[in-house]
Protein backbone atom coordinates (compact mmCIF):
# COMPACT_ATOMS: atom_id res chain seq x y z
CA UNK A 1 0.00 0.00 0.00
CA UNK A 2 1.45 3.98 -1.13
CA UNK A 3 2.20 5.36 1.70
CA UNK A 4 2.28 8.74 -0.14
CA UNK A 5 -0.64 10.93 1.37
CA UNK A 6 -3.15 12.55 -1.52
CA UNK A 7 -2.48 16.32 -0.66
CA UNK A 8 -6.47 17.58 -1.96
CA UNK A 9 -7.50 21.15 -1.47
CA UNK A 10 -3.82 21.85 1.11
CA UNK A 11 -2.00 25.32 0.69
CA UNK A 12 -3.16 28.27 -0.87
CA UNK A 13 -3.42 26.62 -4.39
CA UNK A 14 -5.78 23.55 -2.64
CA UNK A 15 -7.34 26.29 -0.64
CA UNK A 16 -8.64 28.43 -3.93
CA UNK A 17 -9.57 25.51 -5.93
CA UNK A 18 -11.93 24.84 -2.90
CA UNK A 19 -13.42 27.98 -2.72
CA UNK A 20 -14.09 27.89 -6.67
CA UNK A 21 -16.02 24.54 -6.54
CA UNK A 22 -17.53 25.96 -3.28
CA UNK A 23 -18.74 28.62 -5.61
CA UNK A 24 -20.02 26.64 -8.37
CA UNK A 25 -21.67 24.09 -6.04
CA UNK A 26 -23.76 26.99 -4.41
CA UNK A 27 -24.26 28.23 -7.92
CA UNK A 28 -25.73 25.29 -9.02
CA UNK A 29 -27.70 24.68 -6.04
CA UNK A 30 -29.67 28.04 -6.19
CA UNK A 31 -29.83 27.52 -10.04
CA UNK A 32 -32.39 24.07 -8.67
CA UNK A 33 -33.75 25.66 -6.76
CA UNK A 34 -35.04 28.41 -8.71
CA UNK A 35 -36.09 25.90 -11.05
CA UNK A 36 -38.11 24.27 -8.53
CA UNK A 37 -39.44 27.55 -7.09
CA UNK A 38 -40.38 28.06 -10.74
CA UNK A 39 -41.99 25.20 -11.29
CA UNK A 40 -43.99 25.06 -8.07
CA UNK A 41 -45.30 28.51 -8.66
CA UNK A 42 -46.37 27.13 -12.48
CA UNK A 43 -48.36 24.34 -10.75
CA UNK A 44 -49.97 26.90 -9.02
CA UNK A 45 -50.88 29.01 -11.54
CA UNK A 46 -52.23 26.61 -13.81
CA UNK A 47 -54.40 25.10 -10.55
CA UNK A 48 -55.75 28.77 -9.68
CA UNK A 49 -56.15 29.17 -14.21
CA UNK A 50 -58.34 25.80 -13.68
CA UNK A 51 -60.21 26.50 -10.31
CA UNK A 52 -61.38 30.02 -12.41
CA UNK A 53 -62.71 28.38 -15.45
CA UNK A 54 -64.18 26.20 -13.31
CA UNK A 55 -65.91 28.58 -11.20
CA UNK A 56 -67.14 30.19 -14.10
CA UNK A 57 -68.26 27.15 -16.15
CA UNK A 58 -70.44 26.34 -12.80
CA UNK A 59 -71.66 30.06 -12.96
CA UNK A 60 -72.15 29.91 -16.11
CA UNK A 61 -74.16 26.50 -15.72
CA UNK A 62 -76.16 27.56 -12.54
CA UNK A 63 -76.75 30.94 -14.46
CA UNK A 64 -78.03 29.34 -17.68
CA UNK A 65 -80.43 26.40 -15.13
CA UNK A 66 -81.60 30.15 -13.16
CA UNK A 67 -82.84 32.06 -16.61
CA UNK A 68 -84.45 28.03 -17.61
CA UNK A 69 -86.36 27.58 -14.24
CA UNK A 70 -87.11 31.35 -13.67
CA UNK A 71 -90.84 31.88 -14.19
CA UNK A 72 -91.79 34.99 -16.29
CA UNK A 73 -92.59 38.30 -15.45
CA UNK A 74 -96.09 38.00 -16.96
CA UNK A 75 -96.57 34.70 -15.07
CA UNK A 76 -98.28 34.69 -11.82
CA UNK A 77 -96.69 32.42 -8.97
CA UNK A 78 -98.72 30.46 -7.14
CA UNK A 79 -98.31 28.25 -4.04
CA UNK A 80 -99.48 24.34 -3.94
CA UNK A 81 -102.63 24.18 -2.34
CA UNK A 82 -101.14 20.67 0.27
CA UNK A 83 -97.65 22.99 0.92
CA UNK A 84 -97.17 22.75 4.51
CA UNK A 85 -97.36 25.58 6.43
CA UNK A 86 -93.98 26.34 6.30
CA UNK A 87 -94.07 25.97 2.89
CA UNK A 88 -91.26 23.73 2.41
CA UNK A 89 -92.92 20.25 1.87
CA UNK A 90 -96.17 18.72 0.47
CA UNK A 91 -98.67 17.56 2.78
CA UNK A 92 -99.55 14.23 1.69
CA UNK A 93 -103.87 13.68 2.78
CA UNK A 94 -103.34 15.82 4.65
CA UNK A 95 -107.37 16.01 6.38
CA UNK A 96 -106.92 12.12 7.02
CA UNK A 97 -104.18 12.73 9.96
CA UNK A 98 -104.87 11.10 12.89
CA UNK A 99 -104.37 12.59 16.82
CA UNK A 100 -100.87 11.63 17.91
CA UNK A 101 -99.82 10.52 14.39
CA UNK A 102 -96.04 10.30 13.69
CA UNK A 103 -94.70 12.97 11.67
CA UNK A 104 -92.39 11.90 8.95
CA UNK A 105 -90.58 13.83 6.54
CA UNK A 106 -89.43 12.75 2.81
CA UNK A 107 -86.55 14.95 1.91
CA UNK A 108 -85.83 13.43 -1.93
CA UNK A 109 -84.70 14.47 -5.14
CA UNK A 110 -85.90 13.01 -8.39
CA UNK A 111 -82.68 12.98 -9.88
CA UNK A 112 -81.73 11.09 -6.81
CA UNK A 113 -80.60 7.15 -7.52
CA UNK A 114 -80.83 6.64 -3.72
CA UNK A 115 -84.05 8.21 -3.40
CA UNK A 116 -85.51 6.22 -6.29
CA UNK A 117 -84.27 3.05 -4.29
CA UNK A 118 -86.37 3.79 -1.31
CA UNK A 119 -89.56 5.29 -3.27
CA UNK A 120 -89.62 2.06 -5.06
CA UNK A 121 -89.29 -0.10 -1.91
CA UNK A 122 -91.13 2.15 0.64
CA UNK A 123 -93.66 4.68 -1.32
CA UNK A 124 -96.68 2.66 -1.51
CA UNK A 125 -96.69 1.54 2.47
CA UNK A 126 -95.90 5.68 3.44
CA UNK A 127 -98.81 6.39 0.94
CA UNK A 128 -101.05 4.00 2.57
CA UNK A 129 -100.80 5.27 5.97
CA UNK A 130 -100.64 8.08 5.06
CA UNK A 131 -104.17 7.77 3.28
CA UNK A 132 -105.30 6.05 6.60
CA UNK A 133 -104.15 8.87 8.99
CA UNK A 134 -101.23 6.87 10.91
CA UNK A 135 -98.65 9.48 9.64
CA UNK A 136 -98.27 12.92 8.87
CA UNK A 137 -96.54 12.69 5.37
CA UNK A 138 -95.00 15.47 4.25
CA UNK A 139 -92.83 15.57 0.90
CA UNK A 140 -90.34 17.90 0.57
CA UNK A 141 -89.08 17.97 -3.00
CA UNK A 142 -85.43 18.63 -3.25
CA UNK A 143 -83.38 20.08 -5.92
CA UNK A 144 -79.91 19.28 -4.77
CA UNK A 145 -78.48 16.80 -7.34
CA UNK A 146 -79.25 19.48 -10.31
CA UNK A 147 -78.61 22.30 -8.26
CA UNK A 148 -75.35 21.29 -6.72
CA UNK A 149 -73.94 18.35 -7.97
CA UNK A 150 -74.61 17.76 -11.66
CA UNK A 151 -75.40 21.46 -12.71
CA UNK A 152 -78.68 20.61 -14.62
CA UNK A 153 -82.18 22.52 -14.51
CA UNK A 154 -83.97 19.01 -14.23
CA UNK A 155 -84.28 18.76 -10.49
CA UNK A 156 -85.79 21.93 -10.39
CA UNK A 157 -88.04 21.29 -13.66
CA UNK A 158 -89.21 17.92 -11.91
CA UNK A 159 -90.23 19.70 -8.77
CA UNK A 160 -92.07 22.25 -10.73
CA UNK A 161 -94.11 19.41 -12.61
CA UNK A 162 -95.10 17.75 -8.94
CA UNK A 163 -96.29 20.86 -7.72
CA UNK A 164 -97.82 21.70 -10.43
CA UNK A 165 -99.72 17.84 -10.32
CA UNK A 166 -100.66 18.80 -6.78
CA UNK A 167 -102.35 22.01 -7.71
CA UNK A 168 -104.85 19.37 -9.79
CA UNK A 169 -105.53 16.72 -6.93
CA UNK A 170 -102.38 14.28 -8.18
CA UNK A 171 -99.26 14.81 -6.72
CA UNK A 172 -99.04 10.61 -5.07
CA UNK A 173 -99.64 9.74 -8.32
CA UNK A 174 -97.16 12.16 -10.38
CA UNK A 175 -94.33 11.53 -7.83
CA UNK A 176 -94.42 7.52 -8.33
CA UNK A 177 -94.74 8.03 -11.51
CA UNK A 178 -91.19 9.92 -11.72
CA UNK A 179 -89.77 7.97 -9.66
CA UNK A 180 -90.61 5.04 -11.64
CA UNK A 181 -89.17 6.74 -14.71
CA UNK A 182 -85.80 7.91 -13.43
CA UNK A 183 -83.57 8.08 -16.43
CA UNK A 184 -79.99 7.02 -15.97
CA UNK A 185 -77.49 9.14 -13.75
CA UNK A 186 -76.82 12.61 -15.18
CA UNK A 187 -79.32 12.66 -17.95
CA UNK A 188 -81.76 14.63 -16.97
CA UNK A 189 -85.61 14.35 -18.24
CA UNK A 190 -87.32 16.26 -20.33
CA UNK A 191 -89.88 18.70 -21.69
CA UNK A 192 -92.30 16.17 -23.10
CA UNK A 193 -91.29 13.51 -20.10
CA UNK A 194 -92.58 15.32 -18.01
CA UNK A 195 -95.65 17.47 -19.25
CA UNK A 196 -97.36 15.00 -21.57
CA UNK A 197 -96.15 11.24 -20.92
CA UNK A 198 -96.09 11.73 -17.19
CA UNK A 199 -98.98 13.47 -17.12
CA UNK A 200 -101.03 10.43 -18.54
CA UNK A 201 -99.54 7.75 -16.16
CA UNK A 202 -100.23 9.44 -13.33
CA UNK A 203 -104.23 9.74 -14.48
CA UNK A 204 -104.00 14.24 -15.60
CA UNK A 205 -106.71 14.36 -18.20
CA UNK A 206 -109.00 16.97 -19.87
CA UNK A 207 -109.39 20.44 -17.91
CA UNK A 208 -106.84 19.22 -15.31
CA UNK A 209 -104.58 18.45 -18.15
CA UNK A 210 -104.84 21.84 -19.63
CA UNK A 211 -104.03 23.03 -15.91
CA UNK A 212 -101.41 21.15 -15.24
CA UNK A 213 -99.27 21.88 -18.54
CA UNK A 214 -100.25 25.73 -18.33
CA UNK A 215 -98.70 25.61 -14.82
CA UNK A 216 -95.97 23.92 -15.66
CA UNK A 217 -94.91 25.63 -19.45
CA UNK A 218 -95.75 28.64 -17.25
CA UNK A 219 -92.99 27.12 -14.52
CA UNK A 220 -96.00 28.75 -11.81
CA UNK A 221 -94.67 26.93 -8.96
CA UNK A 222 -90.44 27.15 -9.37
CA UNK A 223 -90.53 30.48 -6.62
CA UNK A 224 -91.76 28.22 -4.35
CA UNK A 225 -90.04 24.90 -5.46
CA UNK A 226 -86.87 27.20 -4.92
CA UNK A 227 -87.48 28.42 -1.37
CA UNK A 228 -88.34 25.29 -0.90
CA UNK A 229 -85.14 23.78 -0.84
CA UNK A 230 -83.34 26.90 0.37
CA UNK A 231 -85.82 26.24 3.67
CA UNK A 232 -85.17 22.33 3.43
CA UNK A 233 -81.14 22.97 3.08
CA UNK A 234 -80.77 25.44 5.96
CA UNK A 235 -82.88 23.49 7.85
CA UNK A 236 -81.10 21.79 11.05
CA UNK A 237 -82.02 19.42 12.71
CA UNK A 238 -80.60 18.62 16.24
CA UNK A 239 -79.24 15.23 17.77
CA UNK A 240 -78.49 14.34 14.02
CA UNK A 241 -75.52 15.09 11.48
CA UNK A 242 -77.79 17.54 10.46
CA UNK A 243 -77.87 19.70 13.43
CA UNK A 244 -75.20 22.15 12.17
CA UNK A 245 -75.11 22.06 8.70
CA UNK A 246 -79.08 21.41 7.73
CA UNK A 247 -80.25 18.67 5.61
CA UNK A 248 -78.26 18.62 2.89
CA UNK A 249 -78.73 15.07 1.67
CA UNK A 250 -80.76 12.76 0.04
CA UNK A 251 -82.57 10.28 0.72
CA UNK A 252 -83.28 11.80 4.10
CA UNK A 253 -86.55 10.46 6.00
CA UNK A 254 -87.17 12.09 9.57
CA UNK A 255 -89.83 10.36 12.04
CA UNK A 256 -90.76 12.87 14.60
CA UNK A 257 -87.54 14.86 14.00
CA UNK A 258 -85.37 11.70 14.12
CA UNK A 259 -83.51 9.79 11.16
CA UNK A 260 -85.06 6.94 10.46
CA UNK A 261 -83.56 5.67 7.18
CA UNK A 262 -81.36 3.20 9.17
CA UNK A 263 -84.38 1.80 10.74
CA UNK A 264 -86.22 1.44 7.69
CA UNK A 265 -83.12 -0.27 5.90
CA UNK A 266 -83.08 -2.19 9.14
CA UNK A 267 -86.25 -3.52 8.33
CA UNK A 268 -86.41 -4.25 5.00
CA UNK A 269 -82.76 -6.26 5.50
CA UNK A 270 -84.62 -8.42 8.54
CA UNK A 271 -88.14 -9.00 7.80
CA UNK A 272 -89.38 -10.44 5.03
CA UNK A 273 -92.49 -8.23 4.54
CA UNK A 274 -89.70 -5.02 5.30
CA UNK A 275 -92.12 -3.01 3.54
CA UNK A 276 -95.21 -3.67 4.34
CA UNK A 277 -97.41 -0.83 5.91
CA UNK A 278 -97.30 -2.83 9.62
CA UNK A 279 -93.26 -3.61 9.39
CA UNK A 280 -92.87 0.12 7.94
CA UNK A 281 -94.97 1.87 10.76
CA UNK A 282 -92.94 -0.22 13.43
CA UNK A 283 -90.00 0.86 12.20
CA UNK A 284 -90.32 4.52 12.50
CA UNK A 285 -91.72 4.45 15.51
CA UNK A 286 -88.83 2.84 16.73
CA UNK A 287 -87.09 5.55 14.83
CA UNK A 288 -89.15 8.18 16.59
CA UNK A 289 -88.37 6.99 19.89
CA UNK A 290 -85.00 5.63 19.58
Amino acid sequence: MSKHKVLKDLGPEGSHRAQLRAEREAAEAASRKQKKIIAVTVVALIAVIALVIALLVNKNKQAAIDNSTSGGTDVEQIVPPNATENNDAILVFGSAVKEGAIVVDVHSDFQCPGCKTYEDYFGDALFGLAQKGDIELRIHPRTMVGDRIIYNQWSVKASVAATCADAVGRFVEYNKVVFANQPAEGVGFTDEALSVTFAAEAGITGDALTQFQACYAGNATVEWVKEAEKISFDTKVPGTKFETTGINATPTYLANGKLANEALAEAANTNTKGNSQEVVLQALKDAANA
